[in-house]
């Protein structure tokens, strides 16, 4: 356990860019998003952040985020040992460069990074009961697009 810092840029320089998602530039978890294509992911809390900065996630959970209802979040401190769940978002900076200036990529989908912040935010929805969220669905209830049951 413990936080890990983002070793792209600096709080500083993250506040300069207006970047949306400082607030995770330290991040002390994981989450873990499962989807109705029954593909499971985990990644830090700071992927909001690195796909701000140009990181392009696999093909495969950028399907799920844009066309895949969610079924299950779980926001975890260190990381859990699950064959069934692909972990993805652990950048290095020596392994793992980003384009500069930072940017989201082109090369992702409108809408994608919002619909993950929404997804990554479903654990506050599960008091709604057994549901699917689709891609950018209203985490609130009443309508916009919840649909109850799988």
């Amino acid at each position: 356990m413990g936080w890990h810092e983002c070793e792209y840029l600096t709080e500083t320089e993250a506040k300069a860019l207006k970047l949306k998602h400082v607030d995770v530039i330290r991040s002390s978890g994981d989450v873990t998003l499962s989807y109705s294509s029954g593909r499971s992911w985990r990644m830090p809390d700071m992927a909001l952040l690195y796909v701000e900065l140009g990181w392009v996630p696999p093909k495969e959970f950028v399907d799920d985020v844009m066309r895949s209802g969610i079924v299950k979040c779980n926001r975890e401190q260190t990381r859990s040992v699950d064959s069934n769940v692909v972990s993805i978002g652990y950048l290095k900076p020596e392994k793992d460069p980003l384009p500069k200036p930072f940017k989201i990529s082109g090369n992702l989908p409108e809408g994608f990074l919002e619909n993950l912040e929404k997804q990554m935010k479903f654990k506050k929805a599960m008091t709604l009961g057994s549901q699917v969220i689709p891609p950018g669905g209203n985490l609130r209830g009443g309508g916009g697009g919840i649909r109850r049951g799988f």
